[in-house]
């Protein structure tokens, strides 16, 4: 065998030995991507309670369907309430080409009512390649503002105000949870701090079957 030919048989067999050292890491480059989580129908529940000491005095259930979606675009809302006279607003035009000034007096309204905002998210679709296994739990966000007209009441340490002077108290709650199918878990609790009424939000997450 001439040299030439030697030279050829080795650049032959160095690239041979490179081909397969390097075939399983493309093989591994070309492999199918899993394919993306379902988005699956969903239930939330979301109770608001008012309590006095030990005592319920009132309980707001709210529910809401949104989609459980990989991409975590899809949102799911409520709004109800109404708007309330609060005070006026007077505006005064002032004498302009001859003709007197004018004023003008509206009522001021504000909306009180419950808004909920919520999402719901499989929680393998935003965890990192490698984390511990996450199959059947959720993030589930929950988003809660609540605001009503405050009656004074005596036997709750009310402190008194003019009736016609509406006062409005409002609470805003928001957090992340992760849960599983028929989970409740507490969102939060606070007290209010001119009644001393304990408030609490419980959310419960199921599938829709």
């Amino acid at each position: 065998m001439t040299m030439s030919n030697r030279r050829s048989m080795t650049v032959l067999t160095a690239a041979a030995a490179l081909a397969l050292a390097t075939a399983p890491m493309f093989a591994q480059g070309t492999q199918e991507k899993p394919a993306p989580l379902p988005a699956l129908a969903t239930k939330v529940e979301v109770v608001i309670s008012r309590f006095q000491g030990e005592k319920k005095v009132a309980s707001q259930p709210y529910v809401l369907m949104p989609t459980s979606d990989p991409r975590g675009g899809n949102n799911a809302s409520v709004r109800i309430g109404v708007d309330i006279p609060v005070g006026t607003t007077t505006t005064t035009r002032p004498p302009e080409g001859g003709r007197e000034g004018q004023t003008t007096t509206k009522p001021s309204y504000q909306n009180v009512g419950t808004n909920i905002d919520c999402r719901v998210t499989p929680l393998g679709a935003i965890q990192p390649a490698g984390a511990p296994n996450t199959e059947g739990r959720y993030s589930v966000m929950v988003s809660v503002t609540d605001s009503s007209i405050f009656t004074p009441d005596a036997s709750s340490g009310g402190r008194s105000m003019e009736a016609t002077t509406p006062a409005i108290r409002t609470f805003q709650a928001s957090n992340t949870m992760t849960m599983r199918d028929g989970q409740t878990m507490l969102l939060t609790t606070a007290t209010d701090k001119v009644t001393g009424d304990l408030l609490k939000i419980e959310v419960t997450f199921s599938l829709v079957k």
